[in-house]
């Protein structure tokens, strides 16, 4: 197996729900030393190792609200959306791109609307 295969599994992505129902509406997703949180299909929290969890404020609904406090109960850390996009392209995309990990997209289908989503997998590539 070539180094870089090597690498790619010792990234592959854990997902798991961090909601109290299970489902997929709350998922977290482990990167190698990223830590993804999202609502439904938006992700409102991520945490590089060595680095405070970055917390979006909530612009959404009120069971986004719930999973953000799940993730943190404290609104005082809550970021703007500006903030939260520039602390991404800083902080996580670096990390992903130097890893070359597997990114994970949600794909819109029909499935997904009738409640179920499928999860594809790609490779980050440098535009």
């Amino acid at each position: 197996m070539a180094r870089y295969e090597e690498q790619l599994l010792a990234t592959k992505p854990v997902v798991q729900s961090y909601g109290k129902s299970g489902d997929m509406r709350s998922l977290r997703i482990d990167i190698g030393s990223v830590t993804l949180w999202y609502s439904y299909t938006t992700v409102i929290a991520f945490k590089v190792a060595g680095q405070p969890v970055v917390v979006h404020e909530n612009d959404w609904t009120r069971t986004t609200g719930k999973h953000l406090n799940l993730i943190d109960k404290d609104k005082k850390i809550r970021v703007g959306e500006r903030e939260f996009n520039a602390r991404w392209h800083a902080e996580v995309w670096p990390v992903l791109l130097a890893a070359k990990v597997a990114a994970i997209t949600f794909v819109e289908s029909d499935a997904y609307k009738a409640g179920r989503r499928r999860i594809d997998s790609g490779l980050l590539q440098k535009e």
